[in-house]
């Protein structure tokens, strides 16, 4: 009876609301919603954000924030760009990564050094980069566009998924993360190396935001440098799926919650475009289902309850 309950609770956290999305948008948008080619669309669309959330995962459920994958998206997006044009998909890649890796490092070491609340760091730190980045805008090559293609898209997803997984479920740094945001005292007790999980967390989170900036550049062909905070709106989307992935990873381990949380959300917005609601209408839901996902989500029951130091 046990086992048949939390069956049930597993199928309806992953089914749940993308089912009812589906039901709502079918019956108002027709064929144009509910249509294999629109439902593949909405797969690959996840892509990107999946990579994007399952880094900030790294630093969130650990207790802190960082507020920099946006900037870290347009920075690894112009150098695989510049990278890709001498290299090919070599440097594509490789662009991505280090561009991740760096930033990972700036981030990590800074919160280390500065010893100042993980947002307020990062929003500052969001501001230099983002001169960093001034200038003219960059295309990505027609040839170089493989990577916004199934399989490969896919392909490099799935294995992205595996190691996120890997890393978070079957790693001793995975378990330190998730010992930390829990309680710190408690990890530093148990002989967690506080310092060296955050800075960790914060590569982790950088180098899987630097590709997700890959596959954002890959289906869009062009970056243009943003300045100030403007770059937290590229992953406001993908913020609003985290927070509902964190909501049923009660039951769904987060890692997995996450591509439920982005399929979701791009089920919710390619809706909203389907049925033609104005932009402002579209921001209200995305808004207010941000809302309703922190407000209902997990309090001090679940394991990924979140603290932010």
């Amino acid at each position: 009876m046990l086992n048949k309950k939390i069956d049930s609770n597993f199928i309806i956290s992953i089914i749940g609301l993308p089912a009812l999305l589906v039901v709502f948008f079918t019956i108002f948008g027709g064929n144009r919603f509910f249509s294999f080619i629109n439902f593949f669309n909405i797969i690959q669309q996840s892509v990107a954000p999946s990579f994007v959330v399952w880094g900030i995962c790294f630093v969130m459920i650990m207790g802190s924030y960082d507020m920099t994958p946006g900037v870290t998206i347009i920075l690894s997006s112009m150098i695989s760009t510049l990278l890709a044009i001498k290299l090919g998909y070599i440097g594509l890649l490789l662009g991505g990564i280090l561009t991740g890796l760096i930033i990972g490092a700036i981030n990590g070491f800074s919160f280390l050094l500065f010893k100042v609340p993980s947002v307020i760091l990062t929003i500052g730190l969001v501001m230099i980069y983002g001169v960093l980045s001034k200038g003219r805008g960059l295309y990505l090559p027609d040839g170089l566009g493989l990577l916004s293609h199934a399989p490969y898209n896919l392909i490099i997803w799935i294995i992205g998924g595996v190691i996120a997984y890997f890393l978070y479920n079957r790693t001793t740094i995975g378990l330190h993360i998730q010992t930390l945001g829990s309680s710190e005292k408690i990890a530093k007790n148990a002989g967690v190396n506080i310092g060296k999980t955050k800075l960790i967390g914060f590569l982790i989170c950088a180098i899987f935001g630097g590709i997700g900036g890959v596959f954002y550049q890959s289906y869009g062909r062009f970056v243009q440098p943003q300045i100030g905070l403007t770059s937290l709106l590229l992953v406001f989307p993908a913020l609003t799926g985290f927070f509902y992935a964190l909501a049923i990873s009660k039951r769904v381990n987060i890692i997995i919650a996450v591509v439920v949380g982005q399929l979701t959300i791009n089920l919710l917005m390619n809706g909203l475009i389907i049925i033609k609601l104005p932009t402002t209408i579209q921001q209200m839901v995305m808004g207010a289902l941000l809302i309703c996902v922190v407000a209902f989500g997990p309090r001090g029951s679940s394991k990924n309850t979140l603290i932010v130091k």
